[in-house]
C-alpha cells in the first residue's frame, strides 16, 4: 500500500473513532466514554483506538476541538452579519439562545460536566475549553467594542458564558412556560448591552 493510501486510511479510521466518540458521549454520557466502547461503536480494536489517541483525555479534547472551532466559527459568521453594535449584539443573543436551546449542546455539556466533576484530567480538559473559549468570546467582543480593554472584555465574557450556561439548564430541564421564554429572549440582549457597559466605566 502506497504512503498517500495509508495515511488516507488513517484519516478515515481516525475520524471514523472520533464520530464514534462524539456519539457515544452524546447518547449515553460519560460512565460509557471508556476505549472499548468506542471501539465497539467505530468497528475497530481497543488498540486502533489507542493507537491514535492513548489516553482518555487526548480523546476527549479531540471531541471537544472540532465542536469549539465549528462553534466560534458560526457565532463569529452571525455576528458579521451585523451593521451596528446593536444588529451585531442581537445576532449574538439570537445565535446563542438557538445553541442553548440544542437538545445535542445540552447532552453534550451535561455528559462533559459530569465527567469533570469525577475525573480530574477531564476536569483539566474543560478548564482549558473553557479558557479558549472565553479568550476567543472576549476577542469577538473588543472586534465589536473596541474601546474594551482586554481585561474587561475577559470580564464581559466571562458573564456572559456563566448566564448562557445557566440558561441552557433551565430552557432544556426547568422547562419553563412559553410567554417566561419570550420575555428572556427580549430581556436577554438588554442584558448583555448592560454586562458591556458596565465593564467599559469601570
Amino acid at each position: 500500500m502506497s504512503t498517500d493510501r495509508r495515511q488516507s486510511k488513517g484519516r478515515a479510521t481516525r475520524a471514523t473513532i472520533l464520530k464514534a466518540a462524539t456519539d457515544l458521549l452524546l447518547e449515553h454520557g460519560y460512565g460509557n466514554f471508556v476505549f472499548r466502547n468506542v471501539a465497539k461503536a467505530a468497528g475497530v480494536k481497543p488498540g486502533n483506538v489507542q493507537y491514535y489517541f492513548s489516553t482518555k483525555r487526548d480523546l476527549l479534547s479531540a471531541v471537544l476541538e472540532p465542536e469549539l472551532v465549528n462553534y466560534l466559527g458560526r457565532l463569529r459568521g452571525e455576528i458579521s452579519k451585523g451593521r451596528t453594535k446593536a444588529e451585531k449584539i442581537d445576532r449574538m443573543v439570537r445565535f446563542l439562545i438557538i445553541d442553548v436551546s440544542n437538545v445535542r449542546t445540552l447532552r453534550l455539556w451535561l455528559s462533559i460536566w459530569g465527567m469533570a466533576a469525577h475525573d480530574q484530567q477531564m476536569a483539566a480538559i474543560v478548564s482549558e475549553w473553557y479558557g479558549s473559549y472565553i479568550d476567543s468570546l472576549a476577542d469577538l467582543l473588543r472586534h465589536v467594542f473596541p474601546n474594551l480593554s482586554t481585561d474587561q472584555a475577559y470580564d464581559a465574557a466571562t458573564s456572559i458564558t456563566a448566564q448562557f450556561d445557566g440558561l441552557m439548564v433551565v430552557l432544556q430541564i426547568g422547562k419553563p412556560k412559553s410567554r417566561a421564554i419570550a420575555r428572556v429572549k427580549r430581556n436577554i440582549s438588554s442584558t448583555i448591552t448592560g454586562i458591556i457597559e458596565v465593564e467599559k466605566h469601570r
